[in-house]
C-alpha cells in the first residue's frame, strides 16, 4: 500500500509531465501554424469537416472579451497559479491527468497573451484547427475541454481529488507498524 506522500509525488509528477508534454505539443503546433500557414490560407484536410486555417483571437471561445485581453492573461495567471497549488495535493491519477491536461492548455494560450503580438500580456492566441460549425482553435483549447469534460466527470461521480484527513491517519499508522 503506498502512502498519501508517495501517491502525491507520482500525480505530481504525471501533472508537470502532461502539462509540460500539452505545452510544447501546442508552442510547437502554434510555430508551426505561423510559419506555414499564414501564407497559404485554408487547407482542407478532410473536406469541409476538418480545415487548417491560420487566425488569431484576442478574446476567449467565440472571440468574446475580445476588449478584455489583459483580463484574460490576468485570470490565466490566477487559474495556473492555483491550479499549481493544489497539483501537490491530488492524490488520485485521474485528476492528475485532468489537472495536467488543463494546465498545460491554459499555459499555452497565457505564453501566446505573454509573449505573441501586439504587446506584452495583450498578445492574441494563434488558432488554426477549423471544424464546422466551431470556432477556429488550438492544442491548448482542446487540451482544455478534454480536461475540463475529465474533471465534470469526476466531479459528477463524486470522485475525491485529494487525500482526506482519514487517509493521512492510515499513513501514519502504516508508518509507525513499519518502524516498530
Amino acid at each position: 500500500m503506498s502512502t498519501t506522500s508517495e501517491r502525491q509525488l507520482r500525480c505530481l509528477k504525471a501533472i508537470a509531465s502532461i502539462a509540460l508534454l500539452l505545452l510544447a505539443l501546442d508552442q510547437s503546433s502554434k510555430f508551426w501554424a505561423v510559419t506555414y500557414l499564414e501564407s497559404r490560407g485554408t487547407i482542407n484536410v478532410l473536406g469541409s469537416l476538418l480545415r487548417l486555417n491560420h487566425t488569431t483571437n484576442s478574446g476567449a471561445a467565440f472571440n468574446i472579451g475580445s476588449n478584455f485581453t489583459i483580463f484574460l492573461t490576468v485570470f490565466a495567471i490566477i487559474v495556473s497559479a492555483g491550479l499549481i497549488i493544489f497539483a501537490r495535493k491530488i492524490v488520485d491519477m485521474r485528476w492528475a491527468v485532468g489537472f495536467g491536461g488543463l494546465l498545460g492548455g491554459v499555459l499555452g494560450n497565457l505564453s501566446d497573451r505573454i509573449f505573441r503580438e501586439p504587446r506584452f500580456l495583450h498578445g492574441h492566441v494563434v488558432d488554426f484547427i477549423q471544424i464546422p460549425n466551431w470556432p477556429i482553435f488550438n492544442v491548448a483549447d482542446m487540451a482544455i475541454t478534454c480536461s475540463g469534460a475529465l474533471i465534470a466527470y469526476l466531479l459528477f461521480r463524486e470522485i475525491k481529488p485529494f487525500a482526506s484527513f482519514a487517509d493521512s491517519n492510515e499513513d501514519r499508522e502504516d508508518d509507525e507498524g513499519a518502524r516498530a
